[in-house]
């Protein structure tokens, strides 16, 4: 009896009629990303963007009338911030990038993104108060957990116009290029989003379908210097996802998770049996890097090495991380050419360069 009386009271204090528009939206399937839901009523959207552990960490509604508790109205977005530069692309292939009036330490946007229109910079790690002091309708970060020092827990608590944006938790490079949805539901460009998603996976799977023009049995390491240690990629990354669908064997990294740290002698001895060497870094120069692991090029007779290099800017930023983010169809087709035979395709390389 007195569970009947809370229902009823909760029904007329409308806490249960309130998200009924939410409860009769249709879930929309997605392809290939896992951490984010989004939901389609008659006139708007429901997007969840999702933690680690697959539950709501934000909850958000475009153009949908509503009274629910916990759930944030993301208003058009005309004066938008970015706290990552892996955001850039999605911003720009909707033909938004106008909208950008505010971004995380500038200086690691490759150059040009901008064009010639004003950014303001709000550098790398910005206080709460200065955030708070600056006009933006919406702000896309991410946030790593809901502590106090966590900086969008802390904008939450103001409610500041935040959006959550967990594309780096996706370990399928065309679940990375799906956020497109979401960035396209925000920007009230949900059916042009689709599109060029689909485009991008259309693409992706065509050059999948060239793997056999590869020679057989490649071995390729990814190791990439930094601060004086070395380090692979796991079996989760982005690069491992996309050699492994080409047929290709990522030494050291079968078996890992997570980015690891390796020993020298780790990296030289896998160096001696692979073919091909990413260093993913933006040094130019292939002696630099073989004098980082104390030995010289000519050690290793037929090891050819292909870096991100082909796309740095003065500042140091690289494309490769950034439109890279979005354009898986681009980085696999980048691979599939460097593992060819033929040398002449490396000439049409986006981002890698033979050194």
């Amino acid at each position: 009896m007195q569970q009947i009386i809370f229902i009823i009271f909760l029904i007329y204090s409308g806490s249960l009629l309130s998200c009924e528009p939410f409860s009769n939206a249709k879930l929309i399937k997605n392809k290939y990303a896992e951490f984010f839901k989004t939901h389609k009523t008659k006139n708007g959207w429901f997007v969840d963007v999702l933690n680690s552990n697959k539950s709501v960490s934000a909850r958000y509604s475009i153009d949908v009338e509503h009274s629910c508790d916990d759930v944030t109205k993301i208003a058009l977005p005309s004066a938008i911030g970015l706290v990552s530069t892996t955001y850039f692309p999605f911003v720009d292939a909707l033909g938004m990038k106008s909208s950008i009036k505010s971004v995380f330490g500038k200086r690691n946007f490759f150059e040009g993104s901008f064009g010639k229109k004003p950014v303001n910079d709000l550098g790398s790690s910005p206080s709460v108060e200065k955030i708070l002091k600056t006009d933006l309708s919406t702000l896309f970060g991410y946030s790593l957990n809901n502590s106090d020092k966590d900086l969008f827990h802390q904008l939450f608590k103001f409610n500041y116009p935040i959006f959550i944006v967990h594309e780096f938790m996706e370990q399928s490079p065309l679940a990375k290029a799906e956020w497109l949805k979401v960035f396209g539901i925000v920007f009230r460009k949900f059916e042009p989003s689709e599109k060029i998603f689909l485009d991008i996976e259309k693409n992706y799977n065509k050059q999948l379908s060239k793997k056999n023009e590869m020679p057989n049995s490649l071995k390729v390491l990814v190791a990439q210097e930094y601060e004086g240690n070395w380090y692979i990629p796991g079996e989760n990354s982005y690069i491992y996802k996309m050699l492994d669908s080409l047929g290709v064997k990522a030494l050291l990294s079968q078996g890992v998770k997570g980015r690891k740290k390796v020993s020298r002698d780790q990296i030289i001895k896998s160096l001696e049996a692979a073919d091909i060497w990413l260093p993913q870094s933006n040094e130019k120069n292939a002696e630099k890097l073989f004098k980082y692991l104390g030995v010289s090029k000519g050690h290793f007779k037929n090891l050819r090495v292909f870096n991100i290099t082909n796309k740095v800017d003065r500042k140091g930023s690289n494309d490769f991380w950034q439109t890279g983010a979005l354009r898986a169809d681009y980085v696999l087709n980048d691979l599939r050419q460097i593992m060819s035979s033929n040398s002449e395709s490396y000439l049409n390389l986006k981002w890698y360069e033979k050194l």
